[in-house]
């Protein structure tokens, strides 16, 4: 008697994918806290968005909000990069910086979560870093890390 395998229906592939996404924006609302960091309504709407719809989240945005009320706490990359490395999400092929204030240190982390050499590759193939105030430094930095990485695509406009 011929066995039969149970295909997996729409309702069990859109429940795993929303369980990963809650679970990544809830570390994502933790990490923005644990580091005084505004979380990026970008984000956060997307994340909403794509649980509600049952779809991946493929393009990440992190941006700061049109006109910031509080001045005192700002959307920053770190919360996003722990959050990336916690949930080992591969999900995402493009990771979008749009008017985020870049220090070295967090180009440093950026460059380590691009860079393939024996860890988890995360499988961004496009970045773009646009007006993050970026250093000559920074810029060097993240050269090294795009020959080791899986990235086809860089956009750094309006950086120095």
């Amino acid at each position: 008697m011929p066995t039969k395998t149970k295909k997996k229906t729409g309702a069990a592939i859109k429940a795993v994918d929303t369980s990963v996404l809650k679970k990544f924006l809830k570390r994502y609302e933790n990490h923005c806290a644990q580091c005084q960091s505004t979380a990026s309504p970008t984000i956060t709407q997307a994340l909403k968005k794509c649980i509600q719809n049952g779809s991946s989240y493929l393009k990440i945005i992190l941006s700061c909000p049109g006109n910031p009320s509080d001045s005192s706490a700002s959307v920053l990359l770190r919360p996003l990069l722990m959050t990336i490395r916690d949930e080992r999400y591969m999900l995402g092929t493009d990771l979008c910086l749009w008017g985020i204030s870049l220090s070295n240190q967090d180009v440093a982390s950026l460059a380590i979560l691009l860079e393939l050499s024996g860890r988890t590759s995360y499988p961004f193939v496009k970045l773009e870093a646009i007006d993050c105030g970026m250093d000559v430094w920074s810029v060097e930095r993240l050269g090294k890390a795009i020959k080791c990485s899986q990235l086809t695509s860089v956009t750094l406009d309006y950086n120095e």
